[in-house]
């Protein structure tokens, strides 16, 4: 504490004999520039924390569509994850974190099993999917101020019909089987709103608890 007012008040006095300032106007100055670069150290301590967290999320988003899970349980959790971090998060890296549950899912293909070539198809769509929903949440919700209810089922909604429109498009194709409709359609909708639900429980309970 000494040695930081000792250092502040010799940086004026040579500010003063060069720039021939008064003490007080040079004292100003240096702890402007003491305020500017604690606000800087501040920043990237927050920005590390952040992405080391987001590199957390991540891992457990491509891990989880390894266990042979019910796409209930594991939708449910998914959408819970892209919502609580699209609403946490500030930076706009968050929104990679669309692209990481489909990409676990078809490297492990033990959820979607020998449907593995089929979803190579509805990729990008999903990456869309949640995409949408993660940005919809964070433009509703934490920068509108919408109700997070409200926020929850316009942007679950929004994915499902983009996620069911692809899949009857595909199907209609012959692309993909029926069974499609259904994963990627009332599914996802279920556990978008199963997911918001979980993430305000979550949220309530930490509340609680701290």
């Amino acid at each position: 504490m000494h040695n930081t007012v000792f250092l502040r008040v010799y940086r004026a006095d040579c500010l003063t004999e060069k720039l021939n300032l008064s003490s007080d106007t040079c004292i100003s100055m240096v702890q402007l520039s003491w305020n500017k670069h604690k606000h800087v150290h501040f920043h990237n301590t927050l920005l590390a924390k952040e992405n080391k967290e987001l590199i957390l999320y991540a891992i457990v988003l491509f891990v989880l569509p390894l266990f042979p899970l019910n796409q209930l349980v594991a939708g449910t959790i998914i959408n819970a994850l892209l919502i609580k971090t699209a609403i946490t998060y500030k930076s706009n890296k968050v929104f990679l974190l669309s692209i990481i549950p489909s990409t676990g899912a078809l490297a492990g293909g033990i959820l979607f099993s020998n449907l593995a070539s089929q979803l190579i198809l509805m990729l990008p769509i999903i990456w869309l999917g949640n995409l949408t929903i993660m940005f919809l949440m964070k433009s509703l919700y934490t920068k509108k101020g919408k109700e997070f209810f409200y926020s929850a089922l316009f942007s679950g909604t929004a994915k499902t019909i983009l996620l069911f429109s692809a899949s009857v498009f595909l199907f209609s194709q012959s692309l993909v089987p029926v069974l499609f409709l259904t994963m990627f359609g009332i599914n996802q909708l279920i556990t978008a709103e199963a997911g918001a639900i979980l993430v305000a429980a979550t949220n309530y309970i930490a509340k609680e608890i701290f």
